[in-house]
């Protein structure tokens, strides 16, 4: 058999923040809880902000795991093995390539890059990315912080640090955005703005291996890859369509992977549970339908007794498509033959026992990415549609360092910054006109619950930043202004507990700022 290792996560996602007063860890393992580290190790999560109401960083923390062939060993540990680690960042929308509006291959509204046009046309590309490399090895070290430059301006995209085992923790930055003009042309798109840039990052996480010795190690690493992203407002309302989903998707659909017989227990009742919680950021009526349905012993029968209420649900999520979440696909290859089945009665009411469990690497990337966005992709949050290549990955849900087949079907290699660049920029524009319908699970549209917990009616999450408060003004350049100033002092949509029931209620949101704009 061969030893070999692999960092995990595969694909690892870090959050900025404006707050400088520490960072946090998301959880690791399912039904996991937030946490910080410490010199001497990890300890409880103390909160999404910090005192002055900025929003705290997410950190992504990578380790290494021993496999023998494809048997799973177990995380290396310290007192047998010395990590060098090496990562390289690269914030570069401004660099990149026009991003624009096309159709993606079930009909849904996605954007692409348009490689024959720039976001900055005229301009130097090669002075218009931010790019750092950090080398780092041992416990609880602190690697000094690097600054990138963009156009001449100094930029902060990120930080490593490692833990008390020798774990690699990426911080990516503060979540500001800029324009290199001394007046600021007005940010009139949510996509594509002139001379604008933020920290928003990516790259590739690799790593040496050495005995404890000092002796090299001749297995090489299998290498990983962080994703920089916006904050998570809503973080413990998971996207019914998330990365994870999207990139089982491609490797199903390529034939690299089998779908398994459907089951409820696996693919139904998380689709429906994740749906339902939806209700506490989106004020559509079905995530309340979905809710109130969540128990009904019907939609876990396959016989004709539970064959009417299969099918009236399973078109109530079918019409989610657009109709109430533009640009929104259930996967192809995945999620739409499953709720298929299940409308049809082709289906185990309970888990598939034949159905191959993840092991523990493999629960850390599927934990990790199901926090993160996978529809629509217009253009997303974390990552968008090339994730939906299957030449992308090397291996499932880790993305490949040789060329792939990108979106335009020309050959391409993933570097620093290959992700993040096709994203909006800067990533506020995006926040301030993708309201009500896009993506609830991390930019929230509205909360149910205030901060004293009192039920509430239309209380939306980015009132203050709308001009008049008038979603029909989100296009306009002053509310875009308005997300660059205040969107690290905006609410959290967090879970709470009131007489006994779980409630979602907006926490931490700063008194100062004002409730309209």
């Amino acid at each position: 058999m061969a030893r070999i290792f692999k960092i995990h996560p595969s694909i690892g996602i870090a959050r900025v923040g404006a707050s400088k007063q520490g960072y946090f860890l998301a959880p690791e393992e399912p039904g996991g809880a937030r946490h910080e580290v410490t010199d001497g190790g990890d300890i409880a999560f103390t909160g999404f902000k910090d005192a002055q109401h900025f929003t705290r960083r997410q950190g992504a923390r990578f380790r290494i795991f021993e496999y023998n062939d494809d048997l799973l060993v177990g995380e290396i540990s310290p007192d047998k093995f010395k990590i060098k680690w090496k990562v390289s960042l690269a914030a570069s929308k401004a660099a990149g390539p026009n991003m624009i509006s096309k159709k993606g291959s079930q009909n849904e509204k996605i954007i692409v890059p348009d490689f024959n046009a720039k976001r900055n046309p005229g301009s130097d590309p090669t002075t218009l990315t931010a790019k750092v490399a950090y080398d780092i090895a041992g416990l609880n070290q602190t690697a000094p912080a690097q600054l990138g430059t963009i156009h001449g301006r100094s930029i902060n995209i990120g930080e490593v640090l490692t833990d008390h085992r020798g774990n690699l923790v990426v911080l990516g930055g503060f979540g500001d955005a800029w324009s290199w003009e001394n007046s600021p042309p007005p940010l009139e798109d949510y996509l594509n703005n002139l001379t604008w840039y933020d920290d928003i990052a990516d790259g590739p996480v690799d790593a040496v291996l050495e005995n404890a010795d000092g002796s090299p190690v001749a297995e090489q690493v299998i290498g990983a890859w962080v994703l920089v992203g916006p904050p998570d407002f809503a973080p413990d309302i998971a996207p019914i369509v998330s990365l994870y989903d999207v990139m089982l998707d491609a490797m199903v659909g390529s034939g690299r992977l089998a779908r398994p017989k459907t089951s409820f227990v696996d693919d139904i009742a998380p689709i429906l549970k994740r749906g339902a919680e939806l209700r506490w950021t989106n004020g559509s009526s079905i995530w309340s339908t979905l809710s109130s349905l969540i128990d009904e012993p019907k939609l876990a029968d396959p016989t004709a007794a539970g064959a009417q209420t299969r099918k009236d649900v399973y078109e109530a999520l079918i019409g989610i498509q657009d109709a109430v979440l533009d640009g929104f696909r259930f996967t192809a290859a995945v999620q739409h033959p499953a709720l298929t089945d299940w409308r049809d009665g082709n289906f185990i009411p309970g888990p598939d026992p034949a159905r191959r469990k993840r092991n523990q690497a493999e629960e850390l990337d599927h934990v990790v990415l199901s926090a993160a966005i996978g529809s629509g992709f217009f253009p997303g949050i974390e990552a968008g549609y090339v994730c939906t290549k299957p030449t992308l990955y090397g291996e499932p849900f880790r993305f490949t360092r040789r060329q792939f087949t990108d979106t335009d079907n020309q050959q391409r290699t993933p570097e620093p910054g290959f992700f993040t660049q096709r994203m909006a920029c800067p990533w506020q524009a995006d926040f301030t006109e993708c309201l009500r319908n896009w993506w609830p699970a991390q930019r929230p549209d509205q909360a149910m619950f205030d901060e004293n917990l009192n039920e509430v009616e239309e209380l939306f999450w980015d009132r203050g930043i709308l001009l008049g408060n008038d979603p029909e003004r989100a296009d306009e350049p002053g509310s875009k202004k308005n997300m660059i100033e205040r969107v690290h002092r905006l609410g959290i949509i967090e879970q709470a507990e009131q007489a006994g029931e779980t409630i979602f209620a907006e926490k931490g949101r700063d008194s100062q700022v004002p409730e309209s704009a």
